[in-house]
């Protein structure tokens, strides 16, 4: 193989060949006339001496009269050897700059050429025809393979960017696509939560007007039952949502698996067999206990859905550090790196087709017979798992069974100690004093009113924040107000309040909320919050428990 400069070196070598060659000929050509010159010169001189001995002539007579013909003959000779040479030279010369750009300066400008346009076009596919055999040839076949080379590199990447892409814009569809069934099912169930807890209120003051044993109580029971069945339904969608207020806690993931076990055999029935792996000295997650333990109990209820003949249900936990890059299967999305704490559900029933797998956490997709699922089961995992800060992957074929797995981002530090139950202070303190009421709702607000004064308060009744704050120097000891207001919001009329009355305790009371920031103050542990719809009894209960605190502090 030739060195970077070998080419240059040829291309300089042949034009010096060359001419060389063309300066030979014309030094021969010179030659040859100095040497035919010499000799006519003699052979005159021989010439005339011979005649002169003949005739008795002087010989510079004779040398006179020819002298200037001769010479006259020889630039003659002399000039039209010059032109040969020259021309013979000139000749050579043009044949050898022919060859030089024919070997050797065309064929590199064709690579040259070649290779500008495949750096524009990235077009890996064209070739360079190779000119023969020799060096050049040698080059354009080297450059050739090198292409091929690239080509095949080129396709590969070409064919991962692809995949990439299409991953990407199914996943952006995916999304989409539950974000908007997701508003639509918060909304929902915003509006709902307000309409069950005049319902659920109620059934409550009728059963506690209608004697036991009339038959109308009945009737009142069955309207209750199907008003909590109701609020399970418009929580799984808030769940789905992502949207409903969540309070999040340090917890032990082992501890939530193994203390909802005996409710899962309950749920399962005997022909399941229930197995643990729990991975000792697991760190902690922050999540919802309550949230965590509705996933494991939804994700029990599935499988056994899944095992109608029996089989296995497999719990697993352990800890995991995910690095850069690292993917979901059944969702196309990177995990972020860190440290991560995992559930593991196996069960061994029917397994799913790749079909449903791609609808598997939509909401309302069910694949069970009419009558028994609603469809929301997985729909609430999935949005308990987003909300925590998790992710979700299933892997799954039919006859071979199901695995769910979750990822839960680590807590810094361990999960506390679990706390004694607190005796409720409902019933040991007297419900008395003023109770600032703000609700946008008008029945409701009435309703919570009712509910307020039969159990011994005095209500101010409030629409808006402007006419909550209008009431700010009256003596009330407690301000229960909604989230969602027409004017401002509950969060920012609680923070007016306080900062004119900041010993006044405040509840919030809420079904819904599209803002993430409320959502976040609500969920921290020193605000006071009740979910949507309410019974009678929980409301109580939650104001005697802060008063109570109130007072203790």
């Amino acid at each position: 193989m030739f060195k970077p400069n070998s080419l240059s070196i040829v291309i300089k070598l042949g034009v010096l060949f060359f001419s060389l060659a063309a300066i030979l000929a014309g030094g021969i050509g010179f030659s040859s006339y100095r040497i035919s010159r010499s000799a006519i010169i003699k052979t005159q001189q021989k010439t005339l001496a011979r005649a002169a001995e003949i005739s008795g002539i002087n010989t510079g007579v004779l040398s006179g009269s020819t002298g200037e013909e001769v010479a006259a003959t020889l630039t003659r000779i002399r000039n039209g050897i010059l032109l040969i040479s020259l021309f013979i030279g000139g000749i050579i010369l043009f044949a050898g700059l022919t060859a030089s750009y024919v070997l050797i300066t065309k064929p590199i400008s064709i690579l040259t050429k070649t290779v500008l346009e495949i750096s524009k076009s990235r077009n890996f596919d064209a070739r360079v025809a190779a000119p023969g055999n020799d060096e050049i040839g040698s080059v354009a076949n080297a450059f050739n393979s090198v292409l091929a080379e690239l080509s095949k590199l080129h396709n590969i990447h070409l064919s991962k960017s692809r995949e990439k892409l299409n991953s990407a814009e199914a996943q952006l569809r995916q999304a989409q696509k539950m974000e908007i069934v997701g508003r639509l099912a918060g909304g929902v169930a915003h509006d709902f939560n307000n309409l069950l807890t005049i319902i659920l209120a109620n059934c409550t003051f009728l059963l506690s007007e209608i004697p036991e044993g009339d038959p109308r109580r009945a009737d009142v029971c069955g309207i209750r039952s199907a008003g909590e069945r109701a609020t399970t339904l418009t929580r799984q969608l808030l769940a789905f949502s992502r949207k409903q207020i969540l309070q999040p806690k340090i917890i032990d993931l082992n501890s939530s698996v193994a203390d909802t076990q005996k409710i899962i055999k309950r749920l399962i029935g005997k022909d399941i067999e229930i197995k643990t792996a729990l991975e000792p000295g697991l760190p902690s997650v922050k999540a919802d206990p309550g949230q965590i333990e509705q996933i494991i109990m939804n994700l029990a209820v599935n499988a056994r859905d899944a095992m109608p003949a029996g089989g296995t249900l497999h719990f697993k936990t352990a800890s995991l550090q995910v690095l850069p890059g690292t993917s979901l299967l059944h969702t196309p999305v990177d995990l972020p790196p860190g440290k991560y704490v995992t559930l593991t559900v196996t069960d061994t029933g029917t397994g799913m087709s790749e079909s449903t797998l791609k609808h598997l956490f939509e909401p309302f997709f069910t694949t069970k017979e009419e009558g028994k699922g609603t469809g929301l089961g997985l729909a609430m995992v999935y949005g308990i798992v987003k909300q925590s800060g998790g992710f979700i992957d299933v892997r799954s074929t039919l006859g071979q069974g199901a695995v769910f797995e979750i990822f839960l981002p680590a807590a810094a530090g361990p999960a506390p100690a679990a706390e004694k139950m607190k005796t409720a202070l409902t019933g040991t303190s007297a419900a008395t004093g003023t109770i600032l009421l703000v609700e946008d709702d008008e029945d409701l607000m009435h309703m919570t009113a009712r509910i307020l004064k039969g159990a011994g308060y005095s209500v101010i009744a409030a629409a808006t924040a402007r006419a909550a704050l209008e009431n700010i120097n009256e003596d009330f000891k407690l301000l229960l107000t909604d989230i969602t207001l027409p004017d401002i919001s509950g969060v920012e009329l609680a923070r007016q309040v306080l900062k004119a009355r900041p010993w006044t305790p405040v509840i919030f009371t809420s079904g819904y909320s599209e803002n993430e920031d409320i959502r976040k103050i609500l969920s921290s542990p020193e605000s006071n919050f009740i979910q949507k719809p309410f019974g009678n009894d929980a409301l109580l209960k939650k104001i005697a428990d802060v008063l109570g605190k109130t007072r203790a502090a």
